[in-house]
């Protein structure tokens, strides 16, 4: 594609009987190339085996507004369309990503233990990516995704210590693939984002027989 083409970016809600025009923007290639790559740059996070991914618009979407139930993620449809128009506006214009959907997903993965453990690591890494590229728009501030050795910021500190219970009492599984019981780390972890140094206490006494 030649970079002084005209795009059409346009998106188009399907009812019975009737099209409605949702979104339309037209923009040079060069542009509108751009502003994928600086979207995918900025709000992306390691996703397990696949390597540093930006994930999709609709997962964002869903994870936040939606519910899980019987194994899979349900979310009303309206509320999908709405929330997916506004994060397409967000990666072709640039906006700010919503603080509400940052805090949605926040709050969803501080609740771990209520996922099966694959929808956990979905989970995390979309939330992460959220963080990251959020951060990055209000402030400019590039948060790194290996471990900041230097960072004493409270918060981080005590999430480094939740990661460390969590590994100690793991660790101590045998057959850790098939092994379904929930470490102390993750029972405990909704009480410890909110209180996280009465919480750690307990955490810390509760980790004895594992250390």
């Amino acid at each position: 594609m030649p970079t002084n083409a005209d795009v059409v970016i346009a998106a188009f809600d399907a009812t019975t009987g009737r099209l409605a025009l949702t979104y339309y923007n037209e923009l040079l290639a060069s542009d509108f190339l751009q502003r994928l790559y600086a979207w995918d740059a900025s709000c992306c996070w390691i996703n397990g085996g696949f390597g540093v991914q930006s994930p999709d618009l609709y997962w964002l979407a869903t994870c936040a507004f939606g519910n899980y139930r019987e194994s899979k993620w349900v979310v009303d449809d309206r509320i999908l369309k709405q929330q997916m128009q506004r994060l397409v506006a967000c990666r072709i214009d640039q906006a700010i990503f919503p603080v509400d959907i940052e805090r949605l997903l926040v709050q969803r993965a501080s609740n771990l233990q209520l996922l099966p453990q694959e929808e956990r690591q979905r989970l995390l890494f979309i939330t992460c990516a959220a963080v990251r590229k959020y951060h990055y728009d209000t402030t400019k501030e590039e948060y790194g995704m290996s471990l900041d050795k230097n960072n004493i910021d409270r918060s981080y500190l005590f999430g480094r210590l939740l990661a460390i219970a969590e590994a100690v009492e793991r660790n101590t599984y045998e057959g850790k693939d098939k092994e379904t019981r929930e470490p102390n780390a993750i029972r405990l972890q909704t009480v410890f984002v909110q209180q996280p140094l009465h919480t750690w206490t307990v955490l810390e006494d509760r980790l004895i027989p594992y250390y």
